[in-house]
């Protein structure tokens, strides 16, 4: 009685005395249980039917969400560069970016992927007609997290199955593609976008990413 009670009192303060047998909510609820056509399946058959029950899909579906936590993503690190490109690389961190001494591409790129907010929100302005994703939530925790794995996988959700997202570093003379050790290396007034090193290769990045995911949406 009681439990009948609350679920009462829910439905009355969300959508109103309206019952469910309502047409927009039939229709609402068609959708939301995503029929799949021949078969007869759908989300409630899926969770139903899920190792664990319901409660274990629930469950799972909230390890998916990107939080902002970097060890839950799942990344593995790899460095294919020659030893000469790594201490080059190493020393351009150095000297571009005096917080960066001492640190390796997956401690940067690490920070990177915590951070918040766009690099250089002018030159992004200009872009953002083509990117589907919502730039308006930049400074949101998790954003840039969100964007990797959809750039990587498809989805703007942790994949629980299968291996690690691997990132590489490589060695690459391709004049087509931007050199991380040449924007390391490039001079930057402080004043226009990008103002300094830290900026440009979070910029980059940042860019790189969107450019994965382009204007394609979850859907």
């Amino acid at each position: 009685m009681h439990r009948s009670l609350a679920w009462t009192m829910l439905h009355n303060a969300v959508i109103g005395p309206v019952t469910t047998d309502h047409p927009y909510f039939q229709a609402f609820y068609k959708g939301l249980i995503l029929p799949c056509k021949p078969i007869d399946l759908n989300l409630s058959n899926i969770a139903s039917n899920f190792c664990g029950g319901i409660s274990e899909f629930v469950l799972s579906l909230q390890e998916t969400r990107i939080t902002g936590d970097y060890d839950a993503l799942r990344l593995g690190h790899t460095d294919k560069t020659s030893v000469s490109t790594r201490t080059a690389l190493q020393d351009a961190f150095e000297d571009a970016v005096p917080a960066w001494a001492g640190m390796t591409f997956p401690e940067v790129f690490q920070q990177f992927l915590e951070g918040r907010g766009l690099p250089c929100p002018s030159l992004m302005e200009e872009l953002r007609g083509r990117f589907s994703v919502p730039l308006d939530k930049a400074s949101e925790k998790g954003f840039r997290m969100k964007m990797f794995c959809w750039a990587t996988t498809g989805s703007p959700q942790i994949i629980l199955d299968g291996a690690p997202i691997e990132v590489s570093l490589v060695d690459d003379n391709d004049a087509t593609y931007f050199s991380l050790q040449g924007l390391l290396q490039a001079s930057y007034d402080g004043v226009s976008e990008p103002r300094n090193a830290k900026d440009s290769v979070f910029h980059w990045l940042l860019l790189e990413i969107l450019n994965g995911i382009g204007n394609y949406n979850v859907l």
